[in-house]
């Protein structure tokens, strides 16, 4: 990893925690992750002090986003797996579920439901989350487009559960071609090759997340009209926490018959 020059700012500590005035007077906090060689290892120290729990189905499903995020994050997770209707019932029984619903996530002291929740919490105190408002705000927008070009996740994480598998794939194909146009557009507008701002950040991950939906299902080929979306997806997965995921058993597979028939089984 090549040495970088520190700012005057980043000298002053491991990280740095921003607060961040917005107009209404509320304060949010970012966690900035450091951009030279010794800073960076520390910061990955102190992330690997934290753990985490995910609780859910074994399966991607709407965790999956989750482990990516914390994997980028260099946060350690382990996972509880939740194979029976008696083990959904256990989980509600905690008193962690607040709508009754998994997945759960439990970190810093915290137990999380709702993956988008998930995903915001990670993002702002994992350095994910951009640099200043603006950054902010420019990830919320990239956020809704990705979520609308896979039909609020129909076209990815339920593409196996869907009744009539070749309307599916149409209505996928739709929104390929309207969506990932402005995504190239995006990609090529950007002098970092990331979505916002010099870094990765959240949204990067979650197009990637998509992207890989996406091959899992259809020809390598459906990528080739979008070469720095092509580029930009093999950039994400060799982030090194995220290379380390995908290559750990605690990777999975796309759904199969079985995973729709587990999750039916405990869910209906």
């Amino acid at each position: 990893e090549k040495a970088e020059k520190p700012t005057a700012i980043e000298r002053s500590g491991v990280y740095r925690r921003e607060a961040h005035s917005n107009r209404g007077g509320l304060a949010h906090s970012c966690i900035h992750q450091p951009r030279y060689k010794g800073a960076r290892k520390k910061y990955r120290e102190e992330m690997a002090q934290r753990s985490a729990v995910i609780t859910y189905v074994d399966g991607r499903g709407r965790a999956e986003m989750v482990r990516y995020l914390l994997s980028a994050g260099e946060v350690p997770f382990c996972e509880q797996f939740v194979h029976t209707k008696a083990d959904l019932e256990a989980a509600r029984a905690s008193g962690k579920l607040l709508f009754n619903q998994l997945p759960l996530l439990e970190l810093d002291g915290l137990a999380i439901t709702q993956s988008h929740a998930m995903m915001l919490y990670i993002a702002r105190t994992c350095s994910l989350y951009g640099d200043t408002d603006e950054h902010m705000v420019r990830c919320d927008q990239i956020y809704d487009a990705i979520r609308d070009s896979t039909d609020g996740g129909k076209g990815t994480i339920g593409f196996a559960f869907q009744p009539d598998e070749a309307a599916a794939r149409a209505r996928n194909e739709q929104l390929r071609a309207k969506y990932w146009p402005m995504f190239e557009r995006l990609l090529s507008e950007s002098a970092s090759g990331w979505l916002v701002g010099g870094r990765l950040s959240w949204v990067d991950v979650h197009l990637m997340h998509d992207v890989e939906w996406a091959l899992d299902y259809e020809p390598a080929a459906v990528l080739e009209p979008f070469p720095l979306l092509a580029a930009h997806y093999k950039r994400v997965r060799a982030v090194p926490g995220i290379a380390r995921y995908i290559a750990s058993p605690q990777k999975k597979h796309k759904p199969d018959a079985a995973y729709v028939k587990m999750v039916h089984s405990i869910f209906r």
